[in-house]
């Protein structure tokens, strides 16, 4: 039966893989694939088979960022085997993503009717897999992060917590926490963690320290911050987050130039960064262009 089931999965795949070529004429990827799609699943009476059909199908589709084709890929897998963790996380995964792309975390705003709607399906997926398979810690982090975006930071807390103590020596979780601390205001607790997770990991030279920097700047201690933030853009010039802080921190500062041009670098440099923080630096710099106030 598990041969069976392989080879109906392996024929169905190689012929998406197939229909999906790029040297294929466009018509032949949308419509023959449907048609192919049609007739094999017509073929396969498993429903669970069926199912990690439309996983990968969603596999495939949230890599390349179409985020509603995903979501209905991984409604019809659900809808077909409501007992698979893996499925469920996926999901969680892409609600993640799609409130991700509208908050605005890294600026200090309100969080949005949307983003919040959908970190908060994140979170029910997460739960529902955890409760199939408890032992997997990648759930327990994915869901803290969840509940952080949600400044739901105590049951955040309760899950890196469960990560740490099945992983003690797994920086990511320090670096996970260290972000809820530093949200959560609690500075000194998100230092800590940044400083061990260093010392876990010393290759770190670009996210560590920019976290660093972030709570210097938090603290109002504007000199270490940019100092931190000037080492990470003449090193690495691409890194726009870090000329997003150093604008931030000049606006601070009363520096509108300065600011003017950190945000303009931002911009040469942003490439992944949602509409949220795109929103906010063409709003900035429209204010600061403006010379009624300069």
């Amino acid at each position: 039966m598990k041969l069976k089931r392989f080879v109906k999965v392996s024929i169905l795949s190689f012929a998406f893989t197939v229909a999906a070529m790029p040297e294929l004429p466009a018509d032949y990827s949308t419509a023959q694939a449907a048609s192919i799609k049609d007739v094999i699943m017509d073929v396969l009476s498993d429903d669970s088979a069926k199912a990690e059909i439309y996983f990968e199908d969603g596999q495939r589709f949230f890599q390349q960022r179409y985020y509603q084709q995903a979501l209905e890929a991984y409604n019809n897998a659900i809808n077909l085997n409501s007992k698979n963790a893996q499925m469920y996380a996926a999901r969680g995964n892409l609600y993640y993503n799609l409130g991700n792309e509208i908050s605005n975390s890294e600026i200090e705003g309100n969080l949005s009717s949307d983003a919040r709607a959908n970190f908060i399906k994140s979170v029910d997926d997460y739960t529902a897999a955890i409760k199939l398979s408890s032992r997997t810690m990648n759930y327990y982090q994915a869901r803290g992060i969840s509940y952080s975006a949600l400044g739901e930071f105590n049951k955040a807390l309760e899950d890196f917590e469960v990560v740490i103590k099945a992983r003690p020596n797994d920086y990511t979780i320090y670096d996970r926490r260290a972000q809820t601390y530093i949200m959560s205001g609690k500075y000194d607790l998100a230092l800590a963690d940044l400083y061990h997770a260093k010392e876990l990991n010393p290759k770190d030279d670009v996210f560590n320290p920019y976290y660093r920097g972030i709570i210097f700047s938090r603290q109002g201690n504007f000199d270490d911050a940019l100092k931190i933030f000037d080492d990470l853009t003449n090193q690495n010039s691409w890194f726009a987050l870090a000329w997003l802080q150093k604008g931030i921190i000049y606006e601070k500062q009363q520096k509108p130039y300065d600011a003017i041009n950190a945000y303009g670098q931002f911009q040469k440099c942003d490439r992944e960064h949602n509409q949220a923080i795109q929103n906010f630096v063409n709003e900035r710099l429209k204010v600061l262009s403006d010379p009624k106030n300069n």
